[in-house]
């Protein structure tokens, strides 16, 4: 799986029903990250999967599935995958009731290729399924991809940015409902349908202001949480973030590497710990101070230092860019032509 937390939990969820076994097994960095979420409804189901608790590596033995009902605790779109894979190959019914809606794409996946799937508010149903191929399938850009343009565009001064063909899936928007919350310039245009929404995106330079994020809008924006953070300290004002604990069980504790960062930029950052959950509050500056940065390995913190730098005074390093070849290996390439120009 090297790097990829959402290969090994959506797989496991594929691979569990099936009458061969599967071995998993992974870079170092991911065999620290929990799989526990997903273990323990696939085995619910029937599942059986060994070894070390919770953790890669691990083996998916030969096993007959059945359907369940599965009310999750925490959003998690890649649990909610994983359950409906593995409900392909269940006897009977499964249902995953989501706390608050998150990315959709697999259910919209699996509906094209003629599962019998269904959603209805908070609860997707789906019955044992034969796929149908497709014959041509359009994907559209990367909203989180995109999202680091996004605030470079915004965050620059006399930028103007447009981003084509990216997808504007309603459960991908939240960062970009944020953005625009907080006074970014940002027009969708040429809106299409194929069986993910698409358009294009123009950016231009704004004055940003402060907002606070609440915990429910979490799970629609996890992903873009590291480049927001960035926006928020540009912004005029003091911007709060809740509910960020899940970032510190990504590739690397987000929260103390944005933190880290932020605060060598010259940004008033801190994080408190309540009892329901983590929150970050911000305090926005005029501009950054170029600074000696850190990636901690981590491919979207390593893409939102760069596009700080780019609005810092000043000449900024960053120890690490090769972990952006994770999620984004032409970054870079996309970054100096846009700057070329």
């Amino acid at each position: 799986m090297r790097e990829s937390g959402t290969s090994a939990r959506l797989l496991l969820g594929l691979l569990s029903g099936q009458d061969f076994s599967s071995k998993f097994t992974a870079a170092p960095s991911l065999m620290k990250r929990p799989m526990q979420r997903v273990i323990e409804p696939l085995t619910k189901m029937g599942a059986r999967i060994k070894g070390r608790a919770g953790f890669l590596p691990l083996e998916a033995l030969p096993a007959r599935l059945c359907g369940i009902y599965w009310k999750q605790k925490v959003a998690s779109a890649q649990v909610k995958s994983a359950i409906l894979l593995a409900g392909l190959y269940a006897d009977g019914k499964t249902i995953v009731e989501e706390p608050q809606k998150t990315r959709d794409h697999t259910e919209r996946m699996l509906k094209i290729f003629g599962a019998n799937i269904r959603t209805k508010g908070s609860k997707t149903y789906l019955t044992k399924s034969l796929l149908k191929a497709q014959k041509n399938i359009f994907v559209p850009g990367d909203i989180s991809s995109a999202a680091f343009f996004i605030v470079a565009g915004l965050i620059i001064k006399g930028s103007r940015i447009l981003i084509k063909d990216v997808s504007i899936n309603p459960t991908r928007m939240g960062a970009v409902s944020v953005l625009r919350r907080m006074g970014g310039r940002i027009k969708i245009s040429k809106k299409r349908d194929l069986f993910e929404p698409l358009a294009d995106i123009e950016v231009r330079s704004s004055s940003l202001k402060a907002i606070t994020i609440k915990a429910d809008e979490i799970p629609v924006l996890i992903d873009e949480l590291p480049v927001l953070m960035v926006a928020a300290s540009m912004a005029r004002g003091r911007s709060v973030i809740e509910g960020v604990q899940e970032l510190r069980v990504k590739e690397t504790d987000r929260v103390r590497s944005m933190v880290y960062n932020l605060t060598k930029l010259g940004v008033n950052i801190r994080v408190k710990s309540l009892k329901e959950h983590d929150s970050i509050e911000i305090l926005g500056v005029p501009a950054f101070n170029g600074a000696d940065l850190r990636s901690f390995s981590d491919h979207r913190t390593a893409m939102s230092m760069v596009v700080a730098a780019l609005a810092a005074r000043g000449e900024s390093t960053l120890d690490d860019i090769s972990c952006v070849g994770k999620s984004f290996p032409d970054f870079l390439a996309v970054l100096n032509h846009l700057l070329a120009r």
